[in-house]
């Protein structure tokens, strides 16, 4: 009699799933400082770094979160200006102004935030709507 290895292997029991382990408390401080300072490339960097951080770094969680709440609306803005810049070439210049000029608002605040949180306490954005918490 020959045996099946495949029922063998599918009555082997699963291995437990072990938690996430937890990082140090500097390199949850970089973690989030990182994401507050990678808003200035938009929104994208800080969701990253919410995605993947937020199951061992609470710190690096809840200030990427901010930052996402952050950057949201101003990225929207600035890509709205450029599509609208591309569909309009008239306006273009003005568009492009207004986009450079919310990127710089957005960016400002960034690291004015990246600075605040490399001190160890959290940050909270004046001009911010909270889609997510």
């Amino acid at each position: 009699m020959t045996t099946n290895p495949v029922a063998e292997q599918t009555q082997a029991a699963p291995q437990p799933v072990k938690p996430a382990k937890r990082i140090s408390v500097i390199q949850d401080r970089n973690s989030a400082t990182f994401a507050h300072f990678s808003g200035i490339m938009g929104v994208v960097p800080p969701a990253l770094v919410y995605y993947l951080k937020r199951k061992n770094a609470p710190f690096t969680e809840q200030e990427s979160l901010e930052a996402v709440n952050f950057t949201l609306i101003p990225s929207i803005a600035i890509a709205v200006c450029i599509v609208l810049s591309i569909i309009l070439p008239g306006s273009a210049s003005g568009l492009m102004l207004a986009a450079a000029l919310v990127w710089l608002f957005m960016a400002i605040g960034a690291m004015r935030a990246g600075v605040h949180v490399n001190s160890g306490n959290p940050y909270r954005y004046r001009f911010v709507v909270r889609l997510f918490r």
